[in-house]
């Protein structure tokens, strides 16, 4: 698949269905939608497929959006599905137009967590 990229320079709105295709991990193959200096409202529903198989691995990074000022959410993001302990990181998506492949929490970790909050709580009844 060969990267698309399109640009307007002044206020924007992306209304019902956004689709955007995946190229590459990291890439500027990448589909990109550049707003230049004018605002952009997110809307409607986006959909991001990965038809080239991209095997995701944490801290992949896609830039999806390039603007100046941006406002709106959309209705509905839709992502592709990661394996294993992976999951998408969308807060950067309305400031900076992107999304990336981080590491799941842990059970463990969380476990630990909760023991470590109920050791504190015995300890503060004890007193």
């Amino acid at each position: 698949a060969t990267a698309q990229t399109f640009n307007l320079t002044s206020n924007s709105s992306l209304l019902g269905i956004t689709e955007i295709d995946l190229v590459a991990a990291n890439s500027s193959e990448n589909f990109s939608a550049n707003f230049g200096l004018g605002t952009f409202n997110f809307d409607g529903t986006l959909n991001v497929a990965n038809p080239n198989s991209i095997m995701f691995a944490s801290g992949q990074t896609y830039n999806l959006f390039d603007f100046s000022t941006s406002s709106g959410v959309f209705d509905m993001v839709n992502l592709p599905t990661l394996s294993g302990s992976l999951e998408w990181n969308t807060t950067l998506l309305y400031s900076a137009g992107t999304i990336s492949v981080v590491p799941e929490p842990t059970t463990g970790a969380m476990l630990l967590g909760g023991i470590g909050a109920l050791i504190l709580l015995r300890r503060r009844r004890g007193a």
